[in-house]
This record gives structure tokens, sequence and C-alpha cells, in this order.
């Protein structure tokens, strides 16, 4: 049984047993989504079986008058659509104890009267939440409550974050206690609360579709507050109708809803835990991200790591990102026109069978994909794939595919194809150089099979080779330099801060070269 059907269990027996005599608190971190779980799912069954709910907030309240003032409020017909109605002695004492004004309990009887009392105050169900963020003692809170339990035998369930309690002691025990016979801690999974949100949106049948992608991405994120995942789906929620009221709906690629969910969840959950870098973030959704081969200098920025966190999740090849959405997501405003040019990108932008076949098989029909993975055994054996990132992806897929018997062509086949076109490019100078730790996809979901293994790491030691060659040629560049035009070499040699070039100079070269420069330049050493 789950976290949330075990607490809906308890409460159901609580408040279906006579006489019990006791309360129940409810207890779990903030951002759990007690509250939440109490007003969307208890409340309603509540109603339901005839029970009346009176639902109380502590938050900030410093005295007990206050509290009175809100339940007497709770209670008076004329500030609530329904109230359960009391025989004249119950509401009289009831009334007296809450302290009203004379002139409103006057009022309060003679609107109950009209109304025919037809029942008792065993119907109500009084709900204490946020005890931990009133300034009241927590002791005397237990106190107070405990004459609603005790006196006048109301069911009351207590909800709050227990370990924020400013004062636990022997006394705080023996107090509660008194009061509450079962405590329970609320810690649903993720998987439900992900569920009990998809269930208040209108587009239910498309979030279940993807609610493994917005699970990864919220683990992604490591935040569990389930305030700030409601945001996004609320978000996520809007933008869906008014996608599908894009006159151009039904030409738009499959991967348009995934391609959004993605950017919501990965901003909005970075933004609300306070650690996007909103210049970086901007800057890739007003120019977009560069995914060139030109990375040798290139730092691990937030960006970098934004992409590889969230963009892993999925196989999208390329992250998109929407300036619409964005700013609705961190300005508060939502530009449905912008959205609107940003789908019209889309039109008819269907993926390839080659990026099917590397993304999402189930797109394609069974003579597409047996084609296309025989376009590509053709374009291995030719050489023309000379990418180190597509090779593993493709030796992933081609690979994992065989092992699942979805293709004809052995596991041990495969590989050979491969290693023999890394020989061949290798060779012929044509395997180009990537960056393979900054690729966001590479190294996911991989399947288990040696040979895939083997020739990841025959495809990173020759690309490594690669890294290593263009770092020599550039240090014999720089060294030149310093030889000949040392002004020169230290504007140079600023560009690859992050780079360890001196590793690949012959120290005694570089050594005889700096002790016969002129201490102008000399000291220029000292500063980089």
């Amino acid at each position: 049984m789950s976290n949330t059907e075990e607490l809906k269990q308890l409460i159901v027996t609580y408040v279906n047993s006579k006489n019990t005599g006791y309360a129940i608190m409810i207890n779990g971190e903030w951002g759990a989504g007690k509250t939440y779980f109490w007003k969307t799912v208890i409340e309603p069954y509540l109603t339901d079986i005839d029970k009346k709910t009176v639902y109380i907030s502590l938050y900030g309240l410093d005295n007990l008058e206050q509290i009175i003032n809100l339940i007497s409020l709770e209670l008076l017909p004329s500030y609530k659509n329904e109230l359960t109605q009391a025989a004249d002695s119950a509401l009289n004492i009831t009334l007296k104890f809450l302290n009203i004004d004379p002139g409103i309990k006057d009022k309060a009887v003679d609107l109950l009267r009209e109304q025919k009392l037809s029942k008792n105050l065993s119907n109500f169900v009084l709900c204490f939440d946020d005890l931990e963020r009133s300034s009241l003692n927590i002791q005397e809170i237990f106190g107070y409550i405990n004459q609603f339990v005790e006196h006048y035998h109301f069911k009351t369930i207590l909800i709050c974050n227990e370990k924020e309690f400013k004062i636990k002691n022997s006394d705080y025990q023996q107090t509660k206690e008194k009061l509450i016979a079962y405590t329970f801690y609320f810690n649903p999974s993720l998987e439900e609360r992900v569920n009990q949100l998809i269930q208040l949106t209108e587009h239910q049948e498309d979030f279940r579709e993807y609610a493994d992608l917005i699970i990864s991405l919220i683990k992604a994120s490591d935040t569990y507050n389930l305030r700030l995942i409601k945001i996004a789906f609320v978000i996520a929620n809007t933008v869906f109708t008014y996608l599908k009221e894009f006159k151009e709906y039904e030409n738009l690629p499959d991967t348009i809803k995934p391609e959004i969910l993605i950017f919501i969840f990965s901003v909005n959950l970075e933004f609300r835990k306070g650690e996007a870098d909103l210049n970086q973030l901007e800057q890739w959704v007003i120019k977009g991200y560069d995914f060139t081969d030109s990375i040798l200098t290139q730092e691990s920025t937030y960006l970098s790591k934004f992409i590889k966190q969230y963009y892993s999740q999925s196989n999208l090849v390329i992250p998109t990102p929407f300036l619409s959405i964005y700013n609705y997501l961190i300005k508060g405003y939502f530009n449905l026109d912008l959205f609107y040019q940003e789908l019209d990108k889309f039109k008819g932008k269907h993926p390839s069978l080659k990026i099917l076949f590397l993304e999402d098989i189930k797109l394609l029909s069974d003579e597409e994909f047996y084609q296309t993975a025989q376009d590509y055994l053709d374009e291995l054996h030719s050489d023309q794939i000379n990418q180190p990132i597509l090779l593993i992806k493709l030796s992933n897929k081609l690979i994992k595919f065989s092992e699942m018997g979805l293709y004809n062509l052995s596991a041990e086949k495969i590989y050979n194809i491969f290693k023999d076109s890394i020989k061949r490019l290798e060779e012929n100078s044509q395997l180009q150089y990537q960056d393979l730790k900054n690729e966001p996809f590479l190294f996911y979901h991989e399947p288990k099979s040696q040979y895939y293994h083997d020739f990841k790491e025959i495809i990173i030691e020759a690309n490594t080779k690669i890294y290593q060659k263009q770092v020599t040629e550039k240090a014999n560049k720089l060294i030149n330099l310093l030889k000949n035009d040392p002004k020169i070499f230290f504007t140079e040699v600023q560009q690859y801060n992050d780079i360890p070039l001196f590793q690949s100079f012959d120290i005694s070269q570089l050594f005889h070269l700096i002790i016969n420069l002129k201490n102008q330049y000399i000291y220029q050493f000292y500063l980089l």
C-alpha cells in the first residue's frame, strides 16, 4: 500500500470510529504536499460521507483568541455556504467555549434555528495546519486543541513539520501523548506526487504519456518540493492548451510535447530552487547553444552542465528553448503571438528516419527500421561516419537492437564493422575530434554488452589521440612564437587558459627560450 493510501485508510478508520478521544498528527517535510493532500483527497472524501471539515491554519498566529475567532468564522453560516446543524444545547456549549461575542452568539443561534437543526457536532472534523509556523508555545496549542478532542469529541487532525518545533523536551512528549494517538509521517513517493498533480490538469492523457520523462527531470533537479513541481504543471497545462489551439497543430512533429515539457520543468525547477544562471539561460534562449566541435578551449559552463543534466533525460538531439515560455517561467507573462511564431518554425519538420532510428524506433515501420539500419552500415563500410559522438550513439543502438533480437546481425559482427571503420579513419586521418565529456546525451541508457563497451573505449582512445595531437601542434606553434615573436606568444597563449599546453612542451627547450628572453617578457610568465 502506498504512503498516501495508508494515510487515507488511517483517517477513514479514525473519523468512522466512535468515542475516540484522541487526535491524529500528520508530520512531514515542508513542501511534501501535506496540505495539498488534505485539500484534494481527504476533504472531498469527508464531504462524500457527509462529514463537515473545518480547516484552520495557525500560520503567523500569536494568541489563542485568533484561533478562537477563526474557528468561530468557520462555524457561522453567515460566513460558510454550509454548516452542520447542531442541537441548541450542544450549540450553546460550543459557542460559550469559543468565547464568541454575545451579539454574534445570538445571531448564530437564530440562524441555526432557522435552518431547522438536524445534525450534531459529531459530524465535524477539525484540521489544524502549520502548527510549527505559529509563535505560540506548542504545548499551549496542544492543551487548547485537547479541549476540542476530550471535552467536545471533535475528530481532530493536526498537520505540521514536527522537526521545526522550537521546543521538544520531555514535557512536550507528555503533552503530545495526552492528545495524539497516531503520528503518521507523510512521505509519498515521487510517482504518487506526480500522479496527484496530473489529476488536476486538463491534459491528463498527455502528461501521463510523458510521466516517466517528468519524473526523470524532477530527479535530475534533486528538487522534490511539491509547490515548485506544481508551478511547472500549471504552466505546462496552460501551454498545452494553447499548443492544441495552434491552427497547424497536426503538422507539428511528435517531439514538440516532450521538448516543451523538458524546457518547462528544467528551467522552472532551476529557477525556483535559486540555482539558475539567468544570464546564461537567457543567452541560450535568444541565441541558441553552440554544439560545434571547436570546443578545445571551451570552459565547463553552467549552461553546458544544465543541458547535460536535463536534456540527457530524453532522446531529443537538440535542446530547444522557447522565449515565450521562458518569459512565462521567469517573468510571469505569456506572449501567445510569439509562441505561435516559434511553433511555425516546427511545421513539417518531422525527424528524418536516421534521427528516429537513434531516438524513437516506435515511429518507424519495420521496413523503415531495417532499411535505415542497412543505410547506416553501408556508411560505416565506406567510412562516411567520422564523428565520434555519432559513432558511439550508433553502436549503442545497433548492438542493443541486435541483443534484443530486433536486428539479425550479431553484436560481434557489428562491433567488428565499427572497429574496422575506426582503424581506416585513423590511418587516413579522417576521424574528427569531438569533446565527449561535454556531450549531454552520450553515456546514458547504455547497453550492457561488452562489445559496445569495448568499442566505446576504442573510440575514446582514438579521440584522445586526436586531442593530444591538436594540443601538441598548438604547443609547437606557441614555442615558435616564443622564439621568434614573444609579444604575439603572450597574446596567443591567453586563449588556452583551460588547456595544459605546457605538458606538451619540451622542458629543456622551453627553459632555454625563457632564459634568453628580455626581462619584460620573463616577467609576463609570472602573470600567466
